[in-house]
């Protein structure tokens, strides 16, 4: 559902691509152009919403907009994956994701630990963190071949 704020009218809004499947519990973070021509929203973890025993996601996919179009970006391994946990931005190429469970256990070790960060720019999760060392947002080769844009 998407609404216009200058109207107030809401509609349903179309999306192509690579469409997720149906996901719960996962977390979500903006990501804008520099030039402001797309506004890439990545979403990663969650479960099915059937059951929290079943294997979370460890995937990454964005939404692209104005296009409306999603790109898995990222396809990870089960143990990994994760539900009910947060992401933070605090970088423009960085999306730290925090705490979780794995199938509905809050006793099961998630791998690589309960904090990992997810490089924006390299589409990779990072093997250490160290908050001197940033970058600015680009959006990827791997969504622009998809969207257009440079």
């Amino acid at each position: 559902m998407v609404r216009d704020l200058t109207t107030e009218a809401r509609f349903l809004q179309n999306t192509t691509g690579d469409i997720p499947p149906q996901l719960t519990l996962f977390c979500s973070t903006v990501a804008v152009a520099s030039d402001k021509s797309s506004f890439n929203i990545y979403i990663y973890g969650g479960y099915d919403g059937i059951s929290p025993l079943h294997t979370p996601s460890d995937d990454v996919y964005v939404l692209s907009l104005p296009s409306f179009t999603w790109i898995k970006v990222y396809s990870g391994r089960s143990t990994h994956g994760r539900s009910g946990h947060k992401c933070v931005q605090p970088y423009p190429d960085q999306m730290m994701v925090l705490g979780g469970i794995y199938k509905g256990n809050p006793m099961h070790c998630l791998e690589g630990g309960l904090f990992q960060v997810f490089n924006l720019n390299t589409l990779r999760f990072q093997d250490s963190y160290d908050p001197t060392e940033w970058d600015e947002y680009s959006v990827p080769d791997l969504v622009t071949a998809q969207i257009g844009g440079e």
